[in-house]
């Protein structure tokens, strides 16, 4: 970690190698780490099927890590309730406009 980035332990929510399959070895998320400072925002970039929207299922605790694990202030999400989790953490989910045939034709013409 930089001196800019939270480290684990000083971390608000903690993502600690985590790997996700929703079946068999069929991996979505293998070994992600990353923290996010009390406070701080981010954003999920990406294409589809990257995983964005797996990393919030995860961390609304709708599934448990496969492997690794999450952790909020220091304790793993396993340990909590999700109402003690959905409490805690806040995340809004901003749908994609739908491409019609019409956006690409007209994208094209302004070029």
């Amino acid at each position: 970690a930089s001196a800019s980035s939270p480290r684990v332990g000083d971390a608000a929510i903690a993502f600690e190698n985590v790997s996700f399959a929703y079946q068999d070895e069929d991996w979505m998320l293998r070994e992600l780490s990353f923290c996010v400072a009390s406070g701080e925002k981010v954003a999920f970039i990406g294409a589809t099927g990257a995983g964005k929207t797996t990393i919030i299922q995860l961390l609304n605790r709708l599934y448990d890590v496969s492997a690794g694990r999450i952790t909020l202030g220091g304790v793993d999400l396993r340990e909590m309730t999700q109402r003690d989790v959905r409490r805690r953490v806040a995340t809004h989910a901003r749908p994609v406009p739908p491409r019609t045939p019409k956006d690409l034709t007209s994208r094209a013409s302004r070029k």
